[in-house]
């Protein structure tokens, strides 16, 4: 499997990938005696074997490999840009009745 590094924490070992087959992000964790974490970042191409559990538990990515580094490093901004704005709620009380209301 091949994806986008969309987040990484250093200190934890740990990064979020963003997968070839757009289904669920995959999140990826470092052995503590691994230094793979060193030359990893976001918007690097990497490929990846896919652990992937029945239910709802998290998509895991083992034997990591950058194939390609920083292929896109605006990635994370853009995805956040290109996100639909979220809904305006609110909440409006008749008395006892309350009435929730929903604008685009």
């Amino acid at each position: 499997m091949h994806g986008i590094v969309l987040w990484i924490n250093q200190k934890n070992k740990m990064a979020l990938i963003w997968c070839e087959d757009h289904k669920g992000l995959a999140t990826y964790s470092a052995p503590d005696t691994s230094v793979d974490m060193i030359n990893l970042e976001s918007g690097d191409l990497v490929e990846f074997d896919l652990i992937e559990p029945t239910g709802l538990k998290e998509r895991k990515a083992i034997n990591l490999r950058v194939s390609s580094p920083k292929m896109t490093t605006d990635l994370p901004e853009r995805m956040v840009k290109a996100a639909p704005k979220p809904r305006v709620r609110s909440t409006v009380e008749f008395g006892e009745s309350k009435v929730a209301l929903t604008k685009k």
